[in-house]
């Protein structure tokens, strides 16, 4: 009787073990990682991302890449370094470190109308069915429902671009954030 009871707790504890594995496996995000080089070719409404970036947040940079921005807000963080949100017409973006004399200001949230990703564009309202049988990404459905395609570089750690499309296929926001 002994030994039978240990066989089945055993047999239990290896089920749970498998169950855990497996709902960590599948909670694991969805990441397509680009190489360096192609991640560098992104565009956003038409824009070299690394050419976003080089602008460091200075309004007269961007407003020569986009036109004369829509709104424009600044305030300073915690540590005062400060943060600047500049509105386009179907771009935004938020700089943090604005204000700092050690930190180079970066792009820390960025939301556009079309992207473009190994020589593919897309725009919010397209069909993403074109677009995923015309690369190797891979989507998830998040928790909220939405189902979304996430697109890093390096190691997939930080600072990805974000599709979000919804059951229709439709894209419905083409965002890039960095995780802090």
């Amino acid at each position: 009787m002994k030994k039978k009871l240990t066989l089945t707790c055993l047999t239990w504890c290896v089920l749970a073990t498998a169950l855990l594995i497996s709902f960590t496996v599948n909670a694991q995000p969805t990441t397509n990682e680009l190489s360096t080089s192609d991640f560098n070719q992104i565009k956003v409404n038409g824009v070299l991302f690394t050419t976003v970036k080089n602008t460091i947040g200075n309004e007269s940079a961007l407003t020569a890449l986009f036109g004369t921005p829509t709104n424009v807000q600044e305030g300073l963080g915690g540590l005062g370094d400060g943060w600047r949100e500049l509105s386009f017409n179907n771009i935004s973006f938020n700089f943090d470190d604005v204000h700092s004399n050690t930190d180079t200001p970066e792009v820390t949230y960025l939301s556009a109308q079309t992207f473009e990703v190994l020589g593919v564009t897309i725009s919010v309202g397209d069909d993403i069915s074109t677009f995923l049988s015309s690369s190797n990404f891979q989507s998830r459905t998040r928790l909220d429902g939405m189902i979304s395609v996430s697109i890093t570089w390096g190691n997939g750690d930080c600072c990805p671009f974000i599709i979000e499309y919804n059951s229709s296929n439709i894209i419905t926001s083409i965002k890039y954030f960095v995780w802090s």
